[in-house]
C-alpha cells in the first residue's frame, strides 16, 4: 500500500494549496486519479479568555 501525506505548513502559512492530482492505485492497478486542493482560512477570535476557568473539553463539545 503506498500512503501519500500533505504538509500543511504551506498551507497555514500561504492559506492554499493549490490542486494537484494524486494517482489512485489498488493493488498496484492504476484505478484513477483524484485531485486536491486546500484552502484555509483563519477563524475569527471568539473571545476566549482562559483565566475565566471556563476552558471545557471533548465532554464539554459533545452533543446531547
Amino acid at each position: 500500500m503506498h500512503l501519500f501525506s500533505i504538509s500543511l505548513d504551506a498551507l497555514f502559512r500561504e492559506g492554499d494549496i493549490p490542486a494537484k492530482s494524486y494517482s489512485v492505485m489498488k493493488d498496484n492497478a492504476h484505478c484513477g486519479e483524484i485531485r486536491i486542493g486546500l484552502n484555509f482560512t483563519a477563524q475569527k477570535s471568539r473571545g476566549f479568555d482562559p483565566t475565566d476557568g471556563n476552558i471545557g473539553g471533548w465532554k464539554q463539545s459533545g452533543r446531547d
